[in-house]
């Protein structure tokens, strides 16, 4: 059920992930190498901003919430198995 419930929210953040993603700016071409320069590093920002968002999603509940949950159960379960073989 855990690693259910860790595929849905993977799934959920790469939706939002794929979503959010910014558009490659239209840059005209009688602009200045300087401005298509600022337009392009304001693309990478906000690429890098929404990559970000996504990790710490994941990083919050997916490594620090489910991960525990997931191989305490695990761990509960393998010992439990070993414990009774060796009775």
């Amino acid at each position: 059920m855990v690693g259910v419930f860790g595929a849905l929210v993977l799934v959920v953040v790469l939706l939002r992930w794929v979503c959010l993603e910014p558009a490659m700016p239209n840059i005209p071409l009688n602009i200045d190498e300087k401005q298509a320069g600022l337009i392009l590093s304001r693309y990478k920002d906000l690429q890098t901003a929404n990559l970000e968002s996504a990790i710490k999603i994941i990083d919050a509940i997916v490594v620090k919430i489910l991960l525990p949950v997931f191989t305490s159960f695990v761990g509960y379960v393998f010992g439990s198995q070993v414990t009774s073989k060796s009775q």
